[in-house]
C-alpha cells in the first residue's frame, strides 16, 4: 500500500517523539539528510559500529544534534520504551542486531536507499523514493513514497554541456584487490585512445590512504571529492555499482542531446562478488547510456 506524502508531511507524523537511528551505511544514512531538517525539534538517538560515519554524520550534519547511545542504551530502549519510534536505515544486508531491533519493536521504519530492496519482508514500514516493489506478496505492506527522498550530491544540476571527463567512482577497500587494480589499469589503457581527464571520487567510508600517497598521481589519475568537478560533469562515469551513478543521471538537468555514459562494471571478478552478494543492481537510470563489462569498447568509443 503506497503513501505518496512529501518530507514534511511523512516527518509530522513524528512530532515530539523520541526517534533512534540505527545505521552503518552511508545510503540511507545520506537519503536521511534529506529529510533531517524536519526533524530538528526531535530527540534522536544514534547508533552505528561504523567509524567512519559517526565522522561524517558529525562533519555533514554539524547543527544536528544526535545522541549516541550505546549497545545496552539501544537494547534497553527495544525492550522497555514502547514510546520511541526506531529507524531502522537500511544497508546492503541485514545485520543480527537491525534483525532483533525489528523482531521486537512493532513500530520499525526501513528507509530505503535502493529500489525494491525489501529484505525485512512485508510487515515491515518502508520509506523510500520509488514506487516499486518486488513482488505481490508486497501489495498490503505500508510504502511511504517521498520523492526527495535521495542524497544531495550537488549544488549545481542545470548543464549546459559535459566534459572530456572519465569519472571513477570508488567504494570501500575497492582498489586492495589485484583484480581491481588490472581492471583499473584497463580503464586507463581505453582511455589513453580519447585522452580524457581521469578523476576518482572516493567513497566516504574508502581510506585512500592504504593505496600509497603516489598511486593516484603516478597513475595520472585526479582525486576529487565533490560533484561537479570544477563546474564541469564528465561525459564517462565507471560505476562499481553504485547509486552515485543512478543519482547523478536523475538529478543532473542535461540538454535533450546529452547523456551521461555509465559503465556498469569494476572487472569480472569485482562484478561476481557483487551479484553473490548483492543480486542484480537495480539502480540504473533509464536517463543514461548504460554499458557493462562486455560492452567496455563501445563505452569509451566517442561515436556511442
Amino acid at each position: 500500500m503506497y503513501h505518496f506524502m512529501n518530507a514534511k508531511s511523512f516527518c509530522k507524523k513524528f512530532d515530539n517523539k523520541e526517534i533512534i537511528l540505527v545505521t552503518n551505511d552511508f545510503g540511507p544514512f545520506r537519503c536521511f539528510e534529506s529529510l533531517s531538517e524536519n526533524f530538528l525539534q526531535n530527540k534522536i538517538y544514534f547508533y552505528s559500529q561504523s567509524k567512519e560515519l559517526k565522522y561524517y554524520r558529525n562533519n555533514s550534519l554539524s547543527n544536528f544534534l544526535f545522541l549516541n547511545i550505546s549497545l545496552i542504551g539501544l537494547f534497553f530502549k527495544v525492550i522497555l520504551d514502547r514510546k520511541c519510534e526506531f529507524f531502522i536505515l537500511q544497508s546492503s544486508y541485514a545485520s543480527l542486531l537491525e534483525k532483533l531491533v525489528f523482531k521486537y519493536k512493532k513500530n520499525v521504519y526501513i528507509f530505503q536507499d535502493c529500489k525494491d530492496d525489501y529484505k525485512f519482508g512485508a510487515r515491515a514500514k518502508y520509506v523510500t523514493a520509488f514506487d516499486s516493489i518486488p513482488s505481490d506478496d508486497f501489495q498490503s505492506t505500508d510504502i511511504y513514497v517521498i520523492e526527495t527522498f535521495r542524497p544531495r550530491i550537488s549544488n549545481n544540476y542545470n548543464v549546459k554541456s559535459l566534459s572530456n571527463i572519465l569519472l571513477i567512482i570508488g567504494a570501500k577497500n575497492l582498489l586492495s584487490f589485484n583484480s581491481n587494480i588490472d581492471f583499473l589499469k584497463l580503464l586507463l589503457k581505453f582511455n589513453k585512445d580519447i585522452n580524457y581527464s581521469v578523476y576518482y571520487k572516493p567513497h566516504p567510508a574508502e581510506d585512500i590512504s592504504i593505496y600509497g600517497a603516489d598511486f593516484f598521481p603516478l597513475n595520472g589519475i585526479n582525486l576529487t571529492d565533490k560533484l561537479p568537478i570544477e563546474d564541469f560533469w564528465p561525459k564517462l562515469i565507471v560505476s562499481p555499482n553504485s547509486t552515485l551513478s543512478y543519482d547523478i543521471s536523475e538529478m543532473v538537468m542535461l540538454p535533450k542531446s546529452f547523456k551521461f555514459k555509465i559503465l556498469h562494471s569494476f572487472g569480472s571478478d569485482y562484478d561476481k562478488k557483487y551479484y553473490n552478494l548483492y543480486g542484480e543492481n537495480k539502480m540504473i537510470s533509464m536517463k543514461s547510456n548504460n554499458y557493462y563489462l562486455h560492452e567496455i569498447e563501445e563505452f569509451f568509443n566517442e561515436q556511442g
